[in-house]
């Protein structure tokens, strides 16, 4: 496979397969698995490992292993990014699969080797460019023929960094142990080196926004795997200037951007696509923030640093009205990026671990979750008693959607089956029940549910706390407690992150998303019926409603809007009804149900946003946008200023890509008094007014709108002359 010169057919044909297994290996799936056993690490070194003799092999794991100078197996620049970024993806998404891979086959475990003692190999190179004169023994052999001095250094010190990180055992355990081998036999002095030249380029940090910087940050989070490595960089203060990192770009807003810096010269296709690649919102726009985070979340465990954080967080978090209100703190910092929905996943994923190095474990969320009805008798139906006699006012939708086993079996029927013993004895009283053959009761005795007597009432408040609130400060003694109870509630992203593990690439977990509980799982705890305008007849299985309607719980739809908290607690007649009646339609009723419980607003994702648009009729795409514009009008009723502009947002957005659609939305607009929805279509079409007064467009348009279209066109002829 291996080639100095490959003839230019065969050149592109392995450049195009390479980007096709990139784009694949992005995903998590089955398919992973599947590469493996095909092999996949055999073809990556042969294509990245220069061809070696047993005896240059050997003198790999002797004393002189990293002074040997190696050639790069491919020297074009397109290709060795891409595989350096394909190594990478393996290592995000690999599993126990591939020990099993590995074991099965000699000639896949040395093609593994291979591959890991080239990463370090590259990596340390990379490293030793940044500052040549420090490292001698390094030096003396010129890395000139590969280009790790660019886009492929950073891609390689990525890769390395993913194979530290990896959730598979063979491979992390396998390069780390490469890597310290490695560094023990440059000796001490060459490492206190190397520190001293990455606390200096972090000095200046905040001021630098370039793949240098990059490289130093994944380098620092790199050898913070090693323990020595970590001690000298603690002592070096790097942590503190991480922190400063944190600050500047928080506070920046990310002024200065590397967007798409792994992929600009990683594209697989020229031209357009009908679909956007979501990768890219996983680490956001700015990398310089991702791998800071990254690197504080490496060292920061058991610092000094995080437990001066942790306690500005007991002052700070206990207040149970907090809604975000932050400084420029580092703890401030990462309270906002972690608890804001408009950060991308990857750095609210990574700013929630770093959360969790200084006390405070689970995934803030600002105003959307159900802190208000934390122990709250108000709406409670039921009531966990421990064996000393301490008690908890829960709810049964909050528990069986989010930890079913609090429950026992008879109270959950639509939980997954258990073989283990459930945590809730099963003499509970139940005496009450919040249904009756469908019928709703308007009040009901809470059922009393008996837990373990072993349970300390710390543990059970910490479990609460996380299901209603997405996070808990926990102390140190009562950690180990609480750790065996999240194992035993299956709650698989609050025990990762008690036990200091990363989380599943690309998978941001959402404790306060209660979706589900619109399911059947939460249907049998509905206590009020939200009725559509909809004059279409339904059969429910739950209830004789035969009208366009959902069923919902008081206790959600209080905690998360305020106008529904004052209603159902306002003591008048409304108060009380069984069926609500609400100015939306159907399909607009969905959503806003959605936002409530997920405090995300659903609109067409990658890749629906590119194929399912354009398969829909325009009658189609104007009832999708006109289902925001209403769902915006009765939001603002509702006191949800921050649904109205998700619903703008999403119209905005649909037709700066579909001006076609643009007339008709805005008299739509202009007929629910949405006027800020007015402007946007307006301002969409303005620049083709002319046209479209021509051609006779406007003719069915109200003149007041025909006016507003006009007035945005001369905002913009009077912006381009200026």
């Amino acid at each position: 496979m291996y080639k100095e010169k490959w003839p230019p057919a065969v050149e592109v044909l392995i450049l195009q397969a390479c980007h096709a297994a990139q784009n694949l290996l992005r995903w998590s799936g089955e398919h992973h698995l599947l590469f493996w056993k095909d092999g996949i690490a055999i073809v990556l070194a042969d294509l990245l490992v220069p061809k070696s003799d047993t005896k240059e092999q050997e003198q790999w794991q002797n004393s002189d292993s990293l002074d040997a100078t190696h050639k790069s197996g491919r020297q074009d620049k397109l290709l060795g990014p891409v595989l350096w970024d394909i190594l990478g993806w393996l290592a995000v998404h690999a599993d126990t699969f591939v020990e099993e891979s590995v074991s099965g086959s000699r000639k896949l475990r040395d093609a593994c080797n291979r591959l890991l003692f080239f990463a370090i190999q590259m990596m340390l190179k990379v490293m030793n460019r940044r500052g040549q004169k420090q490292f001698p023994k390094l030096a003396k052999h010129s890395p000139a023929d590969i280009n790790h001095s660019g886009l492929e250094g950073v891609v390689i010190c990525r890769a390395v960094l993913q194979l530290l990180s990896s959730r598979s055992n063979y491979l992390a355990s396998h390069i780390r142990d490469i890597l310290e081998q490695a560094l023990h036999q440059l000796g001490s002095n060459w490492f206190g080196s190397l520190i001293n030249v990455l606390a200096l380029r972090f000095s200046s940090l905040a001021a630098s926004n370039d793949l240098v910087t990059l490289m130093n940050l994944m380098s620092v989070a790199s050898l913070s795997h090693l323990t020595e490595c970590r001690k000298q960089l603690l002592q070096e203060g790097v942590l503190e200037m991480l922190t400063e990192a944190i600050q500047a770009c928080t506070i920046k807003a990310n002024e200065v951007e590397l967007t798409g810096v792994f992929t600009a010269a990683t594209a697989t296709f020229d031209g357009n696509r009908c679909c956007c690649d979501g990768m890219d919102t996983w680490e956001g726009q700015d990398p310089i923030l991702f791998f800071s985070l990254w690197a504080f979340a490496s060292l920061a465990r058991g610092s000094a640093l995080s437990k001066r954080v942790r306690e500005k967080f007991m002052s700070k978090i206990s207040n149970v009205d907090w809604k975000g209100e932050l400084g420029v703190d580092v703890d401030d910092c990462l309270l906002r990026l972690a608890s804001d929905n408009a950060v991308a996943a990857g750095v609210r994923w990574l700013a929630s671990y770093c959360l969790a190095c200084c006390g405070l474990f689970g995934f803030p969320t600002a105003g959307m979750d159900l802190r208000k009805a934390l122990n709250n008798p108000a709406l409670a139906d039921v009531m966990l008693v421990l064996g000393n006699g301490c008690q908890f006012h829960a709810h049964m939708v909050v528990l069986a959607t989010k930890s079913p086993d609090l429950l026992p079996p008879n109270f959950n029927p639509g939980s997954c089956k258990n073989s283990e013993p459930s945590l809730t004895l099963l003499g509970a009283k139940t005496e009450a029940c919040l249904m009756t053959d469908g019928k709703l009761e308007q009040k009901c005795v809470p059922v009393q549910l008996h837990l373990s007597g072993r349970l300390h009432a710390a543990s059970v408040r910490a479990i609460l706390e996380f299901l209603y609130k997405g996070f808990a400060l926990i102390d140190e003694d009562t950690l180990s407690e609480i750790m065996l109870l999240a194992k035993k509630c299956h709650l698989e992203s609050f025990l990762k992150l008690l036990q200091g593990k990363l989380l599943v690439w690309g998978k941001l977990p959402a404790p306060c998303d209660f979706t589900s509980a619109l399911g059947e799982i939460g249907h049998q705890f509905f206590d009020i019926i939200l009725q559509a305008t909809d004059e279409v007849q339904v059969t429910c299985t739950f209830c004789t409603l035969d009208k366009c309607h959902m069923h919902a719980h008081r206790v959600i739809l209080s905690s998360r809007c305020s106008y529904f908290e004052a209603l159902f607690h306002s003591g008048m007649q409304d108060s009380a009804l069984k069926i609500m009646k609400l100015p939306v339609c159907m399909e607009s009723l969905k959503k806003l149900l959605l936002y409530i419980y997920s405090g995300i607003l659903p609109q067409l994702q990658f890749p629906e946003s590119g194929c399912m648009w354009s398969s829909y009729s325009h009658t189609q795409q104007i009832q999708y946008l006109q289902s925001y514009v209403e769902l915006a009008k009765f939001a603002e009723q509702l006191l949800l200023e921050d649904l109205q502009e998700q619903c703008l947002f999403v119209v905005q957005k649909q037709l700066k890509s579909n001006l076609h659609l643009a007339s008709e939305v805005l008299e739509n607009a202009a007929l629910c008094h949405q006027w800020e929805f007015v402007e946007v279509a307006a301002e969409c079409v303005a620049s083709n007014f002319p046209q479209m007064r021509d051609s006779g467009e406007l003719d069915r348009l109200e003149d007041y709108l025909v006016d507003i279209i006009r007035t945005a066109h001369v905002k913009i002829s009077m912006n381009s002359i200026a």
